[in-house]
């Protein structure tokens, strides 16, 4: 049974530092997403605001014309 030394060699920092810098790279890019993903969210707020509001003008006038319909009869 070959013998397994328990030390630290310049193979095992050369692997914690690969898997450091996967890592920072994977958080950078995860961090990119979601503000991505939060700007998206915040466009789509303001073209819901933009539509409601448009329709609301449009039923408004729809009002208009049925009551003056409504008052002609």
């Amino acid at each position: 049974m070959p013998d397994i030394k328990n030390q630290i060699t310049t193979g095992n920092l050369l692997q914690i530092g690969a898997m450091l810098v996967a890592l920072a790279l994977a958080w950078a890019t995860l961090d990119a997403r979601s503000q991505a993903a939060a700007q998206q969210v915040q466009d789509h707020e303001q073209r819901l605001r933009k539509l409601e509001t448009d329709v609301l003008a449009g039923l408004t006038r729809i009002d208009g014309r049925l009551a003056r319909i409504e008052g002609t009869r």
